[in-house]
């Protein structure tokens, strides 16, 4: 056998997540207000950025936008038609601004001492983290998408779910509440063990079960129940950032001619061009340290404005299949919603679904109908008995509507519901009906009974 050393050369590639990767992943889920906010940064940092003289006139032939929103105020109720008297009111109206769920959480990752490539990573992860604080991609599917070492992600994953709220992180409920139980030091593999396997039947109060697979107690269960209901199976909530009240529409969207024209909302996001004076200056020549701050200057300029339109290509293209898919709501109404998904516009367009949800991320659109939030068109769907899917959207409408008909005195229970829905071809189950009940806000069927 010979020992010996031997030098070889392997290639290899890797995505580093540098400063200007993660800043253009935040340029493109960037409301109108948020982008406008950028830029006027930018332009204080670097001299070399100068806004565009761009006129606001509508050219023939166009669809004038501003005459457009007027017109949309009256068909939904997020569109509030503006009262003079709102100007008396304004300071009133304005919201105090409280921290997201995702600024608590990137508030908690700079604390740490890590190198820039993890916090880089750390904020890519907690971008994926939902509303309710559980992680919505697994491990390698960020690792694939950042090209970095899956091992670094689950590290970092890891550090997360030691953050406030606790629970952050796991992927699921049961992840969620024992997540919870670690940062308590409250590590009980009988707990576990119940989380795992029967955490349905310790919730529906299934105690003679428990009793004999588990060999417990009533003590013992009592104990259990009562620690499992201290936990939040949903920890992200108490962040969760409500509807505004007011928004600034990103997107225009109207029917012409049955076709769908969509157009962005530039008012708020002036044009950027590079300033011609250092344009000059470079040209000229010069000192070193002069002509290498009028690079450095050029290269962050012209970053930011490439980025921008990026931006706005992207989410004009997603938001243009995306009514071109509901054109029929466009036409009649919230009803006709078809169920959609982020993986459907992400294959048309060739990109991938998280580039979808940054792009469609707290942005509005206004509409004939209305104005809506892009991520209200996402909705899943339920089987229909002729093989095609329907929306959510619809299947609660016709519940709501199901029950503003019932008789009073005798209202629908939710197996009744259910029942109506299944002879209508809708395959659903009572448990999704008592949800989208609840979600609609509509009582009981006790508590709608009336004497």
């Amino acid at each position: 056998m010979k020992l010996g050393f031997d030098l070889s050369l392997k290639q290899k590639q890797k995505l580093i997540m540098t400063n200007q990767l993660i800043q253009g992943i935040n340029i493109l889920q960037y409301n109108t207000i948020e982008l406008g906010e950028y830029i006027n940064q930018e332009m204080e940092k670097n001299p070399l950025l100068e806004k565009e003289d761009v006129s606001n006139e509508a050219g023939e032939g166009e669809v004038n936008w501003l005459e457009f929103v007027k017109n949309t105020n009256k068909t939904k109720e997020h569109s509030q038609p503006y009262s003079e008297d709102e100007d008396r009111n304004v300071i009133e109206n304005v919201k105090c601004v409280e921290e997201s769920l995702k600024d608590i959480l990137i508030g908690q990752l700079h604390v740490l001492q890590l190198s820039e490539e993890d916090y880089g990573v750390g904020e890519f992860i907690i971008d994926f983290i939902d509303e309710r604080g559980y992680l919505s991609a697994e491990p390698e599917e960020i690792a694939e998408m950042i090209k970095v070492p899956v091992t670094k992600v689950i590290k970092i994953v890891n550090f997360i779910r030691r953050f406030e709220p606790s629970g952050v992180g796991g992927r699921n409920l049961k992840e969620c509440l024992k997540i919870q139980l670690i940062n308590m030091n409250h590590c009980d593999d009988m707990l576990f063990h119940i989380i795992d396997e029967h955490l349905e039947d310790i919730g529906y109060n299934r105690d003679n079960k428990l009793m004999k697979e588990l060999d417990l107690d009533k003590e013992d269960i009592s104990y259990y129940r009562e620690v499992l209901k201290g936990l939040d199976p949903k920890p992200g909530l108490k962040y969760c950032e409500e509807e505004p009240d007011f928004v600034i529409p990103d997107i225009f969207v109207e029917l012409n001619g049955g076709k769908v024209v969509v157009a962005m909302n530039d008012y708020y996001v002036p044009r950027l061009k590079i300033n011609s004076y250092y344009e000059s200056l470079l040209q000229k020549g010069g000192d070193e340290k002069t002509t290498e701050f009028i690079k450095s200057g050029l290269n962050s300029a012209s970053f930011v404005i490439n980025s921008i339109l990026q931006r706005r290509e992207t989410v004009k293209n997603i938001t243009q299949l995306l009514f071109e898919k509901q054109i029929e709501f466009l036409k009649h109404g919230e009803s006709y919603i078809k169920p959609m998904t982020l993986k459907e516009i992400a294959e048309v367009l060739e990109i991938h679904e998280s580039t979808v949800s940054r792009a469609i991320k707290n942005k509005y659109a206004v509409t004939p109908r209305g104005i809506y939030s892009l991520k209200h068109f996402f909705t899943t769907g339920l089987a229909f008995q002729e093989g095609e899917d329907v929306s959510v959207v619809k299947i609660k409408e016709t519940i709501k509507d199901l029950i503003s008909k019932e008789n009073k005195k005798k209202p629908y229970s939710d197996q009744n519901i259910t029942d109506i829905l299944k002879e209508k071809g809708y395959t659903i189950s009572r448990r999704t009906v008592a949800k989208y009940r609840e979600n609609l806000n509509i009582l009981s069927t006790r508590e709608r009974k009336e004497a």
